[in-house]
């Protein structure tokens, strides 16, 4: 009988590739081209979301999802072998990192042969085969940082400066105001990171000088962590299936681009990563001790960790010990100035205008129509489906974790903003929905049923 995978993986690689190719057109910004992908990834998560309310878990033979997938990252990690901008700041040759990506495609090559073979790889060749597609992606990641060593965007300066504040004795949300490099002539962007983030890229900065290498080690972490979730399933997978998750998260074609500009949404993505790995290996206590560190990530993260906690039937204990960590991360700045720490995490990103070249639903609407959407409406509508999801696939980590994908993709499409980094998100959380999809356990963080009590004679 021919080997069976469910069909949340491919369906939730598809997602992947789509939301990841959206960046291709116009670097995130608003085109109709790169919003005619959105649509497509919209389809998808909704079309899986939909399936999420089912009992019966549809299954596909791996022998057809296998050489699609590997044709798929193939392709992705071609076009970002010859992307001419994949990073649009150098100051020195990006030739390394073009070596580093040409021996990624020959370590996708090396994947052809098990088509063909009746004996799967052993073991000890897989781990090894993915240690060398590692190895080419932190060579090329510090391929980018040394390519270009200072992007001109705000979001690199702020991580810059706030690091450099942290090792002196300052308090970067006090201290920390750069220009803004967007569409607004002005001088007032605060550290607008969680400290969490702060803690973590101080340390990059220290080592190494640049912030970024939080984020590439981020992208390593998170490939490790994927492919160690679909092996923990112990299905007997193709080779590239195992490594599907981390392939389209490591081939993405405008990766390096990420990367370049310093957004810090590979680190968020792998703590959620972590979190779910946490739980499918049934540990309550650090599932909750990262969902913590979840909550601290980002802004956003409520979302996440809210869908989780909810639908996983976190008890009270593990709330509590999330909500400490949180505010554990919190705490310093807040007592140090609140009102710094407020304005900089929330009020300034609360003030800032819509903008009109967001690669978003209402940007199309206003400007096909001229119809001003409400993006306050991406709130509700996202509390909305985490809730419903919540509530309906109780202790599923397969299903919340594209019930995850549909959460951030309405708060993102119908928002005042959206670009390159919210589709990595995406995208990100879209790879981890593929990986937990392969037999995660439905109840990895649920507290144990009581005992039944002795019958009375």
């Amino acid at each position: 009988m021919d080997k069976q995978v469910p069909v949340g993986m491919p369906a939730a690689l598809a997602t992947a590739f789509f939301f990841g190719w959206s960046i291709v057109y116009s670097r995130g910004a608003y085109s109709e081209p790169a919003l005619t992908f959105v649509l497509l990834g919209t389809i998808a998560v909704a079309w899986r979301y939909g399936a999420g309310f089912r009992a019966k878990t549809e299954e596909v033979p791996a022998r057809v999802v296998a050489p699609l997938t590997w044709g798929t990252a193939l392709a992705m990690a071609f076009f970002a072998y010859n992307d001419a901008e994949s990073i649009i700041y150098p100051m020195a040759s990006f030739l390394p990192g073009r070596q580093a990506q040409g021996w990624l495609l020959i370590g996708l090559l090396s994947y052809l042969p098990n088509f063909f073979q009746k004996v799967p790889d052993p073991k000890w060749v897989r781990h090894v085969r993915f240690a060398f597609l590692t190895l080419c992606v932190a060579a090329a990641g510090h391929a980018v940082i040394v390519a270009s060593p200072m992007p001109r965007i705000d979001v690199w300066t702020v991580q810059q400066q706030g690091a450099n504040a942290l090792w002196n004795g300052l308090n970067p949300f006090q201290a920390v105001h750069v220009a803004d490099t967007g569409p607004r002539t002005a001088n007032d962007v605060p550290y607008v990171y969680p400290p969490l983030q702060l803690y973590i890229s101080a340390i990059a900065w220290k080592i190494a000088a640049d912030v970024r290498y939080a984020m590439l080690t981020s992208l390593l972490l998170l490939g490790w962590m994927l492919r160690t979730l679909v092996i923990r399933s112990k299905r007997e997978l193709p080779a590239i299936l195992e490594d599907a998750p981390a392939l389209f998260l490591w081939c993405t074609p405008k990766l390096w681009f990420i990367l370049e500009q310093s957004w810090v949404d590979p680190v968020q993505v792998m703590w959620c990563t972590a979190m779910l790995t946490a739980a499918s290996f049934r540990k309550p206590w650090l599932t909750a001790v990262v969902a913590g560190l979840v909550l601290g990530a980002k802004q956003t993260m409520l979302l996440f960790v809210g869908l989780f906690g909810l639908g996983l039937r976190f008890t009270w204990k593990q709330w509590a010990v999330a909500g400490g960590v949180a505010f554990a991360t919190f705490a310093p700045w807040m007592l140090w100035d609140f009102k710094a720490w407020k304005h900089a995490n929330f009020d300034f990103l609360a003030a800032l205008p819509v903008r009109p070249d967001a690669l978003t639903y209402i940007t199309w609407v206003k400007r096909k129509t001229g119809v001003d959407i409400p993006p306050s409406l991406a709130f509700p509508a996202a509390f909305a489906v985490a809730a419903f999801a919540a509530w309906k696939m109780r202790q599923s980590v397969a299903k919340l974790a594209m019930a995850a994908v549909a959460t951030f993709t309405i708060f993102f499409v119908i928002n005042k903003w959206a670009f390159a980094n919210y589709y990595f998100t995406l995208l990100g959380l879209a790879a981890l929905a593929a990986a937990v999809s392969i037999d995660v356990p439905d109840d990895a963080v649920a507290p144990p049923a009581p005992a039944a009590a002795p019958a009375r004679s």
